[in-house]
């Protein structure tokens, strides 16, 4: 189904995305992180540039909000680290009551 979302995208032709006046982008991009995680993104062009950009704050944001689900619902311990310290921001999400909130709701 994304495919033929992605097939029908306004711009998408064969051989690849183009913008209005018929100048391709995405010519060559090359998206990588460095040892602390920071995106890098190497682009040809300026909109190749923001596409990137874009990729790489879509993917980022999509791991945040899991995150902020896991920590929200007091279950990081359960999940990402069993430490003391995990446990306390668990104990203090759960006494916040924000997962029970919205099944109410």
């Amino acid at each position: 189904m994304i495919l033929l979302k992605t097939l029908k995208a306004p711009g998408w032709q064969a051989g690849g995305f183009f913008l209005k006046d018929g100048k391709k982008m995405k010519e060559s991009i090359n998206i990588w992180r460095d040892e602390m995680g920071i995106p890098h993104v190497d682009a040809e062009n300026l909109s190749d540039l923001y596409w990137g950009n874009g990729y790489v704050h879509a993917a980022d944001r999509g791991m945040q909000m899991l995150l902020m689900r896991i920590l929200g619902q007091g279950r990081a311990s359960e999940i990402l680290d069993s430490s003391d310290n995990t446990l306390g921001i668990d104990i203090f999400f759960r006494r916040m009551n924000w997962a029970g909130n919205v099944k109410k709701q």
